[in-house]
């Protein structure tokens, strides 16, 4: 790259024989069109030049010195207010992000929890590294072997790379191994069988949409198309008073087309909403248009009181949204329960036994053939149907997921997470307060969602509790 025309680059200078950060790109693939220079980064706001795609990204050189950690920290902060949109960052960030990342016991613990406060708090990810577990190396004998150097982006980032990947490369000279990142259209991965799986099923929608607009097009300019014909069709035959046998075969494979494109516009539609319009033979589109954007006005908050200023931003609405939530639910007096002094029950010896049998494939299959086939799509877009129709194909890595989640009680994230949306309680809220309130027709075991995301935020933590 270096010797083509259009490279292009900006730097930070070293300090002595550390620091420093480099970054080099080629025009013709990528404009740079805008820069931040800060103590510990650079970043840069890039557009491809083959689909206008905007991006960010930021190369961090981790601060060494202990008193300057708060200092780096708030500096990589500050981007995120700076700038919004898909992110990726990389670099020698000084820091493992968990303690399993470190090969001996050590390391500076405050450091590694602002890290991981860092990324929990702008939602980034951090995909497993193929190649080998450390990328440096103090060159010791023992040595001390840290993994220091990664990728990590936002998901809106990740879609828009097909089959990302992050793999360790050879270290024949520097104390750090190069890693690389790349976007991996051929839906290989390596790694932990449920995060194959869930970077699988994450790559497979871009072929997907991809195949469905070669395939079928418009489906609704599809179904006008055909209908003009069958139109023209009938009035051939009222002016000619009959048609001959190939035009009225013509005629009927048309119908016959025109009907199989009405049912997958009709699937397109259905699987996009949760009301009966489809069940109660409602087949007016414009009508459910109207009624899907009245139903996402209504549920939509756009304005709220904040500190006694109405305001519109959406910024400042999730923040406070935020903060009222923080209140809620975090304890003012710190206090737990122990099981000092209580008979707990025991299960038998039999019972045990059969809790600890590997899943097999006839229990697995069993639950997904409960679920009803056009049920609503969890986060990540697929619905029951699909599972069932590609189960042939799909079992020998679902089943591996499951064998790793008995063996191992780790399961991706990807495929275990919950999107949780904030709908208004009446009608012009204005305030959080609202949200607060008991309102008729709330359900108990709607704590339990609320239960299960605090377990899944403490297990990312990796903090010690007990429910």
């Amino acid at each position: 790259m270096w010797g083509s025309n259009g490279c292009e680059h900006v730097y930070l200078p070293l300090e002595g024989r550390s620091g420093g950060v480099l970054l080099m790109w080629n025009s013709s693939v990528v404009v740079m069109e805008e820069s931040l220079l800060g103590e510990f980064l650079v970043t840069l706001i890039f557009r491809n030049t083959s689909d206008g795609f905007t991006w960010i990204f930021t190369s961090v050189y981790g601060a060494t010195d202990p008193a300057d950690y708060e200092q780096f920290w708030q500096e990589i902060q500050d981007v995120r207010l700076l700038m919004s949109g898909p992110w990726m960052l990389g670099g020698d960030w000084n820091a493992p992000l968990f303690a399993s990342e470190r090969s001996s016991i050590g390391g500076c613990n405050r450091n590694r929890r602002n890290f991981r406060k860092f990324v929990n708090k702008n939602s980034l990810v951090d995909i497993p590294m193929s190649g080998g577990s450390f990328t440096w190396t103090n060159s010791q004998n023992p040595p001390i072997l840290l993994r220091l150097d990664r990728f990590i982006f936002t998901t809106d980032w990740e879609e828009k790379c097909i089959g990302v990947v992050q793999f360790r490369c050879r270290r024949p000279i520097s104390d750090h191994a190069p890693v690389l990142l790349n976007c991996n259209e051929n839906l290989t991965f390596s790694s932990r069988p449920s995060y194959i799986f869930a970077k699988k099923l994450q790559g497979l929608k871009f072929f997907i949409k991809k195949w469905g607009r070669e395939t079928y097009g418009s489906l609704q300019a599809e179904v006008d198309k055909l209908e003009m014909l069958i139109d023209v069709y009938d009035s051939l035959e009222e002016i000619g008073g009959s048609l001959n046998e190939g035009d009225y075969a013509a005629r009927e494979s048309t119908k016959i087309k025109h009907n199989q494109a009405s049912l997958n516009l009709t699937k397109k539609w259905f699987s996009r909403s949760k009301g009966l319009w489809l069940a109660d033979g409602e087949t007016n589109s414009r009508f459910f248009h109207k009624n899907s954007y009245y139903n996402h006005k209504i549920n939509s908050i756009n304005s709220l009181i904040v500190d006694g200023v109405m305001s519109h931003d959406k910024d400042i609405i999730n923040e406070e949204a935020k903060r009222f939530y923080e209140e809620g639910f975090t304890e003012k007096v710190y206090g737990r329960p122990t099981f000092e002094g209580m008979e707990l029950p025991k299960i038998s010896v039999e019972q045990s036994i059969g809790m600890e049998k590997p899943i097999e494939e006839d229990e697995v299959k069993k639950v997904i053939w409960g679920f009803g086939r056009n049920k609503s799509p969890g986060p990540d877009g697929y619905k029951m149907e699909f599972f069932k129709d590609v189960w042939d194909i799909i079992k020998p890595e679902l089943m591996a997921v499951m064998k790793e989640f008995q063996q191992t009680g780790y399961i991706d994230w990807r495929l275990n997470y919950t999107n949780i949306i904030l709908i208004p309680k009446c009608e012009g809220a204005s305030s959080m307060e609202f949200q607060g309130a008991f309102e008729d027709g709330r359900k108990i075991t709607d704590g339990i969602l609320i239960a299960s995301e605090l377990i899944d935020s403490r297990e990312r933590e990796g903090k010690p509790g007990l429910i």
